[in-house]
């Protein structure tokens, strides 16, 4: 996606302290939504494009982008950020170990603790522990441009989202959240998380492959399954048609909408950005 700077003209940065700043980084980018808390209202969406191997390459892109918006030097009333990879863990919140040197245990394998932030949040839905890795130079950054800055995994909206709709829904619900390389895929009944998990994909094949995986995991049939969506992959612009093929409703997941939004800010720019725009709901 290119870049976008889309701003209404009530934004005024000496209201700063009754905004709130929702920022994610992907190694695709950096975008940030700017909300009024006052009038519950959402100002501004700026997105910053890359195309980044790894996170090592994203801190050399992220810090002038940290240095020169003056934006992102202003005093909010609160900032939250998510990480969008495909790496994290959850843990029922009663067993959650309160000892930070044991976090390492819920990332079996070789990590490289040492350039590793590993990063805590609740997610008040589910009743759980997300714990992320954020990489060390990144979470640095960020906590230096923001000193009340609240850093978690690009699950916890996906799961508020997700807990909300299962509220209203006597079946089995199922979200899908699709990213460049991976998507995160999510079950939910009566406000019970019963299934949450992320995979790698290279292919729309993929993304049809696990999302089946799912449905008869949980014996929906797929003809009469219903399922929301949020693409954040501009390549894939068809992929609600294609799965239209295989499962009866596919749905778009839509922004907040107990949130105004600015006349700038299309639909269309909405629909991309919903994880980022949940971000002011889960506080």
């Amino acid at each position: 996606m290119h870049e976008l700077n889309l701003i209404d003209e009530t934004f005024d940065v000496n209201q700063s302290k009754n905004y709130f700043l929702s920022a994610q980084s992907s190694l695709s980018g950096f975008t940030y939504s700017i909300s009024d808390t006052v009038r519950n209202k959402c100002l501004q969406l700026r997105h910053y494009p890359c195309k980044c191997a790894d996170w090592q390459e994203y801190q050399q892109f992220i810090v002038p982008v940290l240095e020169k918006d003056a934006n992102l030097r202003l005093d909010y009333k609160k900032v939250g950020h998510i990480l969008c990879q495909k790496e994290f863990s959850i843990v029922p919140e009663p067993l959650f170990l309160t000892n930070p040197t044991e976090l390492e245990t819920y990332f079996p394998g070789e990590h490289d603790f040492q350039s590793i932030s590993l990063t805590t949040s609740k997610s008040l839905a589910s009743k759980s522990v997300i714990i992320s890795l954020y990489p060390s130079a990144l979470a640095d950054s960020l906590n230096r441009s923001f000193s009340n800055i609240i850093l978690m995994h690009q699950t916890i909206p996906f799961i508020n989202n997700l807990m909300l709709e299962s509220v209203r829904s006597l079946r089995h619900v199922f979200h899908l959240h699709i990213q460049t390389d991976f998507i995160t895929l999510g079950v939910a009944h009566s406000g019970n998380l019963d299934f949450i998990n992320t995979f790698k994909v290279e292919s729309t094949e993929d993304i049809i492959y696990f999302t089946l995986s799912v449905l008869e995991r949980y014996k929906a049939s797929p003809s009469l399954a219903e399922i929301f969506i949020m693409n954040e992959n501009e390549a894939l612009k068809d992929i609600v048609v294609l799965l239209q093929k295989y499962i009866g409703k596919v749905r778009q997941i839509k922004s907040p909408q107990s949130v105004v939004y600015s006349y700038v800010l299309s639909e269309e720019i909405l629909l991309r950005f919903v994880n980022l725009l949940n971000i002011y709901n889960c506080e």
